[in-house]
């Protein structure tokens, strides 16, 4: 597997993995009915404008490949958005393709997002899970993050539960 930056000719790719992995999520976490109805254009514009707010924002996106080059998953991540005075970096959105699952990518991918973060000189972060996800959060346990917060999310007239892991330090990041 290889994980590098992702760029703007990978966005029908971001979007595929992007579709499917959520639908996975909503499916069989939330609701089926609850899962986001956008289509390809909606995401393909949602990833055009991520690229664009990169540079300003110090976000980014890693992607890893599989096997003939297949994006099998991606992890954004940048500055934590609510300024908590902690917890510096935020991981924003890890998905990998349904097919994927229980292989280490998304472990990868966290470790390849840590690593960019202490490279970009931030040492601590945090993700936020579905509650009900034990594969996300037992994902996030294993590499060494804690359960900082709860909260809630409404969809569809639903309340969910998520949990936000954190790490203060990410240099110790369990490999």
């Amino acid at each position: 597997m290889i994980v590098r930056d992702a760029t703007r000719a990978d966005i029908a790719n971001l979007s595929r993995v992007e579709m499917t992995a959520t639908r996975a999520a909503y499916a069989e976490i939330l609701l089926a009915e609850a899962a986001p109805a956008f289509g390809i254009e909606e995401s393909f514009e949602a990833w055009n404008w991520i690229f664009d707010c990169m540079a300003t924002e110090n976000n980014f996106v890693l992607a890893a490949f599989g096997v003939g080059d297949e994006l099998t998953g991606f992890i954004s991540a940048g500055p934590e958005r609510t300024g908590d005075p902690i917890y510096i970096g935020e991981v924003y959105d890890l998905s990998v393709a349904p097919t994927y699952h229980r292989l280490g990518i998304g472990r990868q991918l966290i470790l390849a997002a840590a690593q960019t973060f202490l490279d970009r000189g931030i040492e601590s972060m945090i993700v936020s899970a579905w509650a009900k996800s034990a594969r996300t959060c037992g994902l996030y346990t294993s590499v060494g993050g804690y359960p900082i917060r709860l909260g809630r999310a409404e969809i569809s007239s639903e309340f969910f539960d998520i949990i936000t892991y954190g790490w203060r330090n990410i240099s110790s990041i369990n490999k």
